[in-house]
C-alpha cells in the first residue's frame, strides 16, 4: 500500500534540507568539477556498452530485470511497465531484443514450465549497473558515509529497489528542475547539460568541441547541434565563435543545485540499501 501523500512531501522536505547543507559544505565546490566530468564519462561508457541510458523506457526494463527476484517472461515485464506507463508491448519488445543483442539480457525456458521462457538479466549488464552506482558512491561518499568498496551486487540491487519504490510512491528527483527535465528528455542531453555547466566559468564562458562530445557518446555532430540550437531558442545558451558558449545564470544555479539535490539523494539510498531497507521509513 502507497504511502500518504504527506509522507512523500515530508521526505520531499528532508531531501531539500539535506540538499541546502551539501550546497553550504565547502567540499561542494571541489566536487561539481569532478561530478560534471565523471558523470558523463559513466554514462557514455555504458552507453557504448548497450545500456539504454538515453531512453527512460529502456532504462526502467533493464532495471526492473535486475531488481526483479525471480525470472519474469515478456509478458510479465510488458504487464509491469504497462502498469507503470514507461512502455507498450511493442516497445517492450524492441527493447527486450536490443538488449539481449548487447548481452545484458538473456532468455531460457523454465526449467519448470517448458512452455515458459523467462528473461534474466546478464552477469554483463549488472556489472555495468555496478559501475554506475560505484561512480556515485564514489562522488557522494563524504556525505553518505557508504565507502566506494562496499558496492556489490547486493548493495546495487538493494539501492535501484529503493529507487525503484520511490519513483512507484511518487517522488521524483528531477521534479522541480526544469531545465535538467528537459536535457535529460534528451538523446545525451543530459552529459551535455553537465558538461556545459562544468566548463563555465565565473562569466557563464563554457567550451563543447562538438566532434569530441559526438564521438565520445555516441551520437552524431547534427544532433549535439540540434541540442544547442534547441538551448539557445530557450534562452539557456548563447552560441559564441567556434567551440564557445555562453551559459546563462540561471541554467548554471539550477545544475548546482540539481548536482546537491543528487548527492542528498544518492547518499540517503545508499544508507537505505546498506542497511536492507528497501521502502523509505515511514515519517512519523
Amino acid at each position: 500500500m502507497p504511502p500518504p501523500a504527506d509522507a512523500i512531501a515530508t521526505l520531499a522536505t528532508q531531501l531539500t534540507a539535506d540538499a541546502a547543507r551539501v550546497r553550504a559544505d565547502a567540499r561542494f565546490r571541489a566536487l561539481v568539477p569532478v561530478f560534471t566530468q565523471v558523470i558523463p564519462q559513466t554514462w557514455a561508457a555504458l552507453k557504448r556498452a548497450g545500456m539504454p541510458v538515453d531512453d527512460s523506457g529502456g532504462f526502467s526494463v533493464a532495471t526492473y530485470l535486475v531488481v526483479v527476484p525471480f525470472p519474469v517472461t515478456e509478458r510479465e515485464l510488458t504487464e509491469h511497465c504497462g502498469l507503470m506507463k514507461l512502455a507498450s508491448r511493442t516497445r517492450v519488445r524492441a527493447l527486450v531484443e536490443r538488449l539481449q543483442s548487447a548481452g545484458l539480457i538473456e532468455q531460457r525456458r523454465s526449467s519448470t514450465d517448458a512452455r515458459r521462457l523467462d528473461l534474466q538479466a546478464t552477469p554483463a549488464l549488472r556489472g555495468l549497473y555496478q559501475r554506475w552506482i560505484g561512480a556515485l558512491a564514489g562522488l557522494v561518499e563524504p556525505w553518505s558515509g557508504v565507502d566506494r568498496s562496499a558496492v556489490d551486487d547486493a548493495l546495487v540491487v538493494s539501492y535501484l529497489r529503493v529507487t525503484a519504490k520511490a519513483y512507484e510512491q511518487g517522488y521524483v528527483l528531477y521534479q522541480g528542475f526544469p531545465i535538467v527535465e528537459y536535457f535529460m528528455s534528451r538523446r545525451s542531453g543530459y552529459s551535455l547539460f553537465l558538461e556545459l555547466i562544468g566548463r563555465a566559468d565565473a562569466k557563464g564562458m563554457s567550451s563543447l568541441n562538438r566532434a569530441r562530445f559526438a564521438a565520445e557518446h555516441a551520437t552524431s555532430r547534427p544532433h549535439v547541434a540540434t541540442l544547442l540550437r534547441e538551448a539557445e531558442q530557450r534562452r539557456w545558451i548563447r552560441r559564441r565563435a567556434k567551440d564557445d558558449v555562453w551559459v546563462a545564470p540561471a541554467v548554471i544555479e539550477e545544475g548546482l543545485r540539481w548536482i546537491a539535490s543528487e548527492v542528498a539523494w544518492t547518499s540517503y539510498s545508499l544508507r537505505l540499501a546498506r542497511n536492507g531497507v528497501v521502502m523509505p521509513p515511514k515519517q512519523s
